[in-house]
This record gives structure tokens, C-alpha cells and sequence, in this order.
């Protein structure tokens, strides 16, 4: 064995002080921890330490002679220290300690600004130990060994600093504390992960030794999944509820590991660091939470799922929890038209939340009454068709000033490769072709707004050279005009062009542009290829919408709606800069900030134990924000919907889009917590009854109280539409930062 004979070369040699890797260094203390007797001082670094590897050791050895040591190579083998002297009961991990001498270290966010005391931030060194870069490779250099422009207060300043990938925190004694690798930072389900942090707590329990935590994807690579690899100290296997309960004390629900794997020990490559590629596939049943479908309904429950979450269905248990998986509230509400359509029950969105797992929602479908399920029929062909409740709103708006771009809905890339522009075009006219929304135009017949489908219309690519092209494609539309879509194109470099989308909102709305990107990207890649056809188009739905069915449920509906405005209508005031003028100014603009990974984890957290979503989270805070801005405690804020209840809807490009007056109470009183159960229960029903159209409910209040009506002063929206990266053989799709310079209602 490698150890004996290194440990036997230690004492044999009388060495005193020597340097090795940390999982090294614990292999040392676990077989042959009396080589150690007669060492002055042992420095260990390299990877996470192990704290009660080092409290073994500490306990032998004596205070002054162990040395936590960081640093990478690029700065002469290490940087920083720490000696190992006290170690507290509760201790995760152990400090690398402050920078050695002619050294300093920067620990800098993304715009390479010094993070505050307890902040994490990547690591970057400088001083006399730092390289000058690497041979012949000026680009990795470049990259890797940046100048430093400014003075920090705790660092020894160079011309260059050294960027290493690590993450850490200044601790408040002027100490650094170590968090890992930020390859090793992952992203699953919206939460970034620190997988050295699961790590830490791992090792701290007390059957196990040594661990390593992977993030892994199922065999599809549809789902990512956390995975635990541990060393048992006593070589008995642990349970894996007992493992999951441990880690829950400390950690959030999403940083469990789905899977715990023991294995004999920890594969290490040839310089002694952890060889992940050498560990172990888990299998199912080191997962005890899954449990496959029991019964046709959990069956039918967990395809439904994997369609909405598109993730693989094999992987979804009958006690995975909705939201744990990607679901939120617009999730939700798809879930919940497609389990009308295939069961004939007509379930409240709240049974979602109440039960949130496959099991329990089966069941109560299985305990429902039945109700038939009325379809949208697709309507014979007629010269023009009635207009949706959206889209009269939409024309009425438009004709009231035909040169606003408030409802231009712009969308622009950068598209890197060889481009095919005749395949281009080509693929654009079969898209206008597949979907009668880019071949509708607008008039009046006897006094009523009217949709004429057009069997073809005129289209060509605008091409443009000069950077002012921009701002030239995007323009008013005319609503009399199809197609009320425009497609530019602008060429950058030779291969490399901005691709420029604009079509009007009375044609499309957010999850059309998902519709849109995906059918686009399938008809240019696949040129022959012909995609399934389409049972129904938007003018199906803005007859049904009309019909006498569609107004009986919308009937019931209003009901709902008129009952939460039955008193007077609150009026938002707000201290504001200008008067507002009598004629709407539609400029605008848009002021952008983040928060920090930790405050959007903790808010996700937070909502999650409250159970509710991030959508009823946010909204809460921002009702607060109006409260405390305003002092009222009766406030009603407007929310973007999708209005697509029936599932046969799922697939059409056209306006669906609704808004919802949701009416809170905040006050100064109230724990937060208590409003917040409230805000998710009134969101709740609003999207319970969101196709009942917001003009009808504005008319009906103004009716009732004979004068102008403003019942929505302020707008919530949580774009969480997600849009599908358009994947295309031989091109690129990039994000482009186009600010439209309207204020959107």
C-alpha cells in the first residue's frame, strides 16, 4: 500500500516538515496517523478540508504544527495560511487563513469589485509569487491574469492579479474562509448550489468519513439530480432517510442529494485530488424517495407532468413534490387544464398547492364528479370572423393613436455561422403559412371590429447594412396590413448577423414566441420536414369565446370578479415626480438591478417553506412596497395572465393574454407571514377565474358607478415564460440587449 510506504519513508528519513494534498493528508491520519509523532510542522491543502480529519490530528499532534495551506500553482504553490490550533465543536470547515508574506488576495464579484465581510466572492491573487502567464498561450493569459486598476484595503497590490475560479468570504477576524470551486457551483431547478457545502456537513456527521457530491443528469439529460458519494467510517452502510434528515437540519430541501452512494473509498488521480470521473452510476434504489405509479391515474399524472416540466417521465416519483421540480403558478395552470381534458374533472388550481405530489393529487381525482369536457371546435370558413375580448381591446387602443408602438413586441439575436438566407425566408413563409394569426388583418364590418384570414400574404426579409436599421424595422404597424409581422436582417461580419423579429401584440403574446422560436428552428433546420398539423387557430378560440358556452362559464366567473369590487374601487395614491398629462406619453424606459445568488436563494427558500410561489412571494413584497409608499391598506395590482384554460390552446400563436386586478390588504400590523397566506390565497382565485376579460370587468364596474374607471394604476409581472434556445445546425443564438424605448402596458 502507497501510505505504509510513504509513512514508513517519513519516520525512516526523520522528516520534519513536509507538504501534501489534503485527501492525502486525511489517508495519513486514518492508517498512519504516528508518522506524525515526531513532525514539527505538516502543511495540507489542495481541496475542501475535513474537519474532523484535522481534529484527529490537532488532538495527536499539539497546537503550531498543523497548516491549513491555499494557493494554486500559478502562484507558486500556495498563498495563504492558517495553523490548525482550536477547532470548535459545531465547526463545517476550517480557514485557509490570511495571505503570506509579498502576497495579497482580492476577493472580487463579477463586475471585479471587493465583496463586503461574510459575502462570497471568486479569488484573485497577486504579489511576488504570482507568474507572469503561460507559455505560448497568450489567450489563456489574457483570461486568467488581469490588471489591477485600484487599491483594496486588505491587499498587497500588483500589476496583475491572478483570477483562480475559487470562491471564499473574508471572515469578520480578517481570516478567509473557503468555499469551492465555481465549476464546482452548479444550477438545479432556479437554486445555485455549492456542492463543497453539502460536502462539509457530510463529513461532519458521524459515520462518515470522507464525501464527494456530484450534480448529474438522468440518462435523457433532461434532469439534473444531486448525487452523494460518502466513505463509512465504520464500513456499515447508513440509512438514506437518516442521511436526508441529517443534511435537512442544515441545508435546504433543494441542496439534498437525491441519491447516496457508499463506496470503499474516494478514487484519487495521480497528484492526489479527487477523481470524480472513476465514481460510480447511483441506481434507483439508493433513491428510497422514488416510487414508480401505481394505478392509471398516477400513470396518466406523471406524463402530464413530464409534458409541462419537460423532464423524462422515468424519473418522476408519486411523492416528488410539483414545485420542488420546476413547476410554478403558470405551470400550474397548464397542469391543471390538462387534467380536465384527460379526466373530465374540474379541479380548483388550489388542490395543486394544498397537495402538490402525484399520489395525493390522484386521489383526489379519483374521489371527483366528473364533468364533461367542452372542446373548442374549429368554425367553418367565413370572409371575416368575430375578434377575441383582446383583441377588440387591442384595436380600440390602436386606432386611438396609429403610430403607437406600445404593442410592438421586438425581439432580436445575434446569429453566428453560415446562414442559409433563402432557407431563411423559406422557413419564415412556412411559418406564416402554418399559423393564421400571421395572415390576420383588422377592420370594420357594420359598425363592429372584425379578423380577416388571408389564404396568402406578402412577405420579404428587410435587409439592412447601417446600424440605424434598428431602430427603422421597428415601426407602428398598420392593422389592416398582414402579415403584422416583420423580419430584418442586419449584417455585422461575415458570418455573423443581428436578426431582428417585430410583430404586433394583437397576433401574439409570450408564449407564442415560445411557439414561435420552436416551430422556426424546426422548419430552418429541417427544411422537408412537415410538423403535425393544427386542429384549431385563434379564430376558433374567438368564437368560442363569443359563443353561448363560452359566456355561460364566463358568466359564473364574473360573478367572482364583481363580488371583489362590490364596494367602492380603491384609489392607488402615489407621490409622483410630474403631473400626468391629460395625453399619455407612451416613452419609457427600464431600470435593470440584481440581486445577489445568496438574497434570490433565500427568497426561493422562504417561499418554498411558506408554500407558495415565487410569483405570490414577489407580489407580496411589492404590495408592501405600495403600503409603505402610499400608506393604503387596500391596494389593487394589475398581473399579466395566460389565458389559455382549455389545453387544445397549448400550441396556437395569438393573444390570450388577460389581466388580473388583484385585491390586497396590507397593513402595518399584519406579520408578514399572515399577509402572505393571504396574497396566496386571493392569487389563487384570480387565477382560478382569469378568462373572465378584464375590459368587460371594467365596463361592469364603471356601469355601476356611472364615471370613469381606473381600476388598475400599477402593473406586477413575473416573466417566467421560458423561452427555448433555438437550436439550429451550423448557427448560433445569442441574446441581444435591445431596451424598446415604449413603455409597455
Amino acid at each position: 500500500m502507497a501510505v505504509d510506504r510513504l509513512a514508513s519513508l517519513i519516520k525512516r528519513q526523520q522528516i520534519t516538515v513536509f507538504f501534501v494534498t489534503t485527501a492525502l493528508f486525511n489517508t495519513l491520519v486514518d492508517f498512519q496517523l504516528d508518522c506524525f509523532r515526531d513532525i514539527r510542522n505538516v502543511l495540507f491543502g489542495g481541496e475542501r478540508i475535513s474537519v474532523e480529519h484535522s481534529r484527529k490530528a490537532l488532538e495527536y499532534m499539539g497546537k503550531g504544527r498543523i497548516i491549513h495551506v491555499y494557493g494554486p500553482t500559478e502562484t507558486t504553490v500556495y498563498a495563504t495560511y492558517y495553523f490548525i490550533d482550536t477547532i470548535a465543536d459545531n465547526a463545517v470547515t476550517i480557514p485557509i487563513g490570511k495571505p503570506i508574506s509579498n502576497t495579497g488576495v482580492y476577493l472580487l464579484d463579477k463586475n471585479l469589485k471587493p465583496v463586503p465581510i461574510g459575502v462570497s466572492g471568486e479569488v484573485y491573487i497577486s504579489g511576488k509569487g504570482t507568474a507572469r502567464g503561460y507559455l505560448n498561450r497568450p489567450e489563456l493569459t489574457a483570461e486568467k491574469f488581469l490588471s489591477a486598476s485600484y487599491r483594496s484595503y486588505r491587499t498587497y497590490i500588483s500589476k496583475k492579479i491572478y483570477k483562480t475560479g475559487d470562491l471564499a468570504r473574508w471572515l469578520p477576524d480578517g481570516n478567509i474562509e473557503f468555499i469551492g470551486r465555481i465549476d464546482h457551483q452548479v444550477k438545479l431547478r432556479g437554486f445555485r448550489i455549492e456542492l463543497g457545502e453539502i460536502e462539509s456537513r457530510l463529513v461532519n456527521h458521524d459515520g462518515i468519513k470522507e464525501a464527494v457530491v456530484l450534480l448529474k443528469e438522468d440518462k435523457q439529460g433532461s434532469r439534473g439530480y444531486l448525487c452523494a458519494y460518502y466513505v463509512s467510517s465504520s464500513g456499515v452502510s447508513l440509512a438514506v432517510s437518516e442521511l436526508r434528515e441529517y443534511l435537512s437540519k442544515g441545508l435546504p430541501h433543494y441542496m439534498i442529494p437525491s441519491y447516496f452512494v457508499q463506496i470503499d473509498e474516494i478514487p484519487l488521480t495521480s497528484n492526489g485530488k479527487v477523481d470524480r470521473r472513476k465514481l460510480p452510476e447511483p441506481v434507483v434504489a439508493s433513491a428510497d424517495r422514488y416510487e414508480a405509479p401505481g394505478n392509471e391515474i398516477e400513470e396518466k399524472l406523471v406524463e402530464i407532468w413530464a409534458e409541462v416540466l419537460n423532464i423524462d417521465g422515468t424519473s418522476i416519483g408519486v411523492n416528488d413534490n410539483f414545485f420542488e421540480l420546476g413547476g410554478h403558478s403558470l405551470k400550474a395552470t397548464v397542469v391543471m387544464s390538462m387534467i380536465r381534458r384527460v379526466f373530465n374533472v374540474p379541479l380548483a388550481l388550489s388542490e395543486l398547492f394544498k397537495g402538490p405530489f402525484i399520489r395525493q393529487l390522484s386521489r383526489t381525482i379519483a374521489e371527483a364528479v366528473t364533468e364533461q369536457y367542452i372542446s373548442v371546435e374549429a368554425v367553418e370558413k367565413k370572409d371575416y370572423y368575430v375578434l377575441s375580448s383582446a383583441q377588440k381591446r387591442l384595436y380600440i387602443l390602436q386606432q386611438t393613436d396609429e403610430a403607437d408602438m406600445t404593442y410592438n413586441m421586438p425581439l432580436v439575436r445575434v446569429l453566428e455561422g453560415k446562414l442559409d438566407k433563402e432557407r431563411l425566408a423559406t422557413a419564415f413563409r412556412r411559418l406564416i403559412a402554418r399559423h393564421e394569426s400571421f395572415r390576420t388583418s383588422f377592420g370594420m364590418v357594420h359598425g363592429e371590429p372584425v379578423q380577416k384570414i388571408h389564404r396568402e400574404v406578402s412577405f420579404e426579409i428587410e435587409w439592412g447594412e447601417k446600424s440605424s436599421f434598428l431602430k427603422d424595422l421597428i415601426r407602428p404597424f398598420a392593422l389592416s396590413q398582414a402579415p403584422l409581422l416583420r423580419v430584418g436582417l442586419v449584417k455585422l461580419e461575415s458570418e455573423k448577423h443581428l436578426l431582428i423579429i417585430d410583430m404586433h401584440h394583437i397576433i401574439s403574446d409570450g408564449t407564442s414566441m415560445k411557439i414561435f422560436i420552436n416551430d422556426f428552428t424546426a422548419l430552418y433546420a429541417h427544411p422537408g420536414k412537415e410538423l403535425p398539423p393544427l386542429r384549431l387557430q385563434y379564430k376558433d378560440f374567438s368564437r368560442w369565446q363569443n359563443s353561448k358556452k363560452g359566456k355561460e362559464i364566463l358568466k359564473a366567473q364574473e360573478k367572482y370578479w364583481l363580488a371583489q369590487f362590490m364596494d367602492e374601487v380603491p384609489e392607488l395614491e402615489l407621490n409622483y415626480d410630474y403631473l400626468i398629462p391629460v395625453k399619455r406619453d407612451p416613452g419609457g424606459n427600464r431600470y435593470d438591478f440584481e440581486l445577489t445568488p445568496e438574497k434570490t436563494e433565500l427568497i426561493k427558500q422562504l417561499a418554498q417553506e411558506e408554500g407558495v410561489t415565487l410569483f405570490m412571494f414577489l407580489l407580496a413584497i411589492y404590495v408592501v412596497l405600495l403600503h409603505k409608499l402610499s400608506w393604503s391598506e387596500d391596494i389593487v395590482v394589475g398581473t399579466p395572465v395566460m389565458a389559455r384554460e382549455h389545453a387544445e390552446l397549448h400550441s396556437i400563436i395569438g393573444m390570450f393574454v388577460n389581466t388580473l386586478a388583484i385585491r390586497n390588504c396590507p397593513s402595518g400590523d399584519k406579520p408578514f407571514k399572515d399577509f402572505l397566506k393571504e396574497v396566496k390565497q386571493r392569487t389563487l382565485q384570480a387565477f382560478e377565474n382569469q378568462a373572465y376579460p378584464f375590459d368587460e370587468l371594467v365596463e361592469k364596474i364603471r356601469v355601476k358607478v356611472n364615471e370613469q374607471v381606473e381600476l388598475v394604476n400599477t402593473m406586477f409581472a413575473l416573466q417566467n415564460i421560458e423561452l427555448p434556445q433555438a437550436d439550429i445546425p451550423g448557427l448560433v443564438l445569442k441574446p441581444y440587449d435591445y431596451k424598446h424605448p415604449v413603455a409597455r402596458f
